[in-house]
């Protein structure tokens, strides 16, 4: 009797493997998307990606990033082991000070301070006070404009 059930078990799978690999689609449509290229993602020697790219377009980026700015790229993905023994190079370390560099010069320039240095240019020649300048700037919040008074 067992080995009746096991085999019914068994044909019933069967059954449905037939079912779920031979399913008819007669009424249903079908909407295949086909592509004339794969897309491309170039990568840094640190890990960043670029892309992905149309093949044509990879080709342009690769081109302008080792011509014009000396950056090599690649189309395979460095290992994290080739990324760690990059990041112990004199190239990286350079790369990295120059960047620091340039961030902090960003950040000098961004304007933390400005607003003091402005609002005090803006005293001496009203002949106020920079409190009072403060006042006007705090009080412009309140200031509703002209089509909320007509109403």
């Amino acid at each position: 009797m067992e080995k009746v059930d096991m085999g019914m078990n068994r044909y019933q799978k069967e059954l449905q493997n037939i079912k779920k690999l031979g399913r008819v689609e007669a009424n249903q449509i079908k909407v295949v998307e086909k592509n004339d290229h794969k897309n491309i993602s170039l990568w840094t020697k640190d890990g960043k990606r670029i892309g992905p790219l149309h093949p044509h377009n990879a080709e342009r980026t690769l081109d302008l990033f080792w011509n014009k700015m000396g950056i090599e790229l690649t189309a395979i993905q460095p290992t994290l082991a080739q990324i760690e023994e990059y990041k112990n190079t004199d190239e990286y370390k350079k790369k990295m000070a120059g960047l620091k560099a340039s961030r902090d010069l960003k950040e000098k320039s961004r304007g933390k301070g400005k607003m003091d240095e402005y609002m005090k240019k803006i005293a001496e020649m009203s002949g106020q006070t920079v409190e009072a300048i403060h006042n006007i700037v705090k009080s412009a919040k309140d200031v509703k404009p002209l089509s909320e008074g007509r109403k």
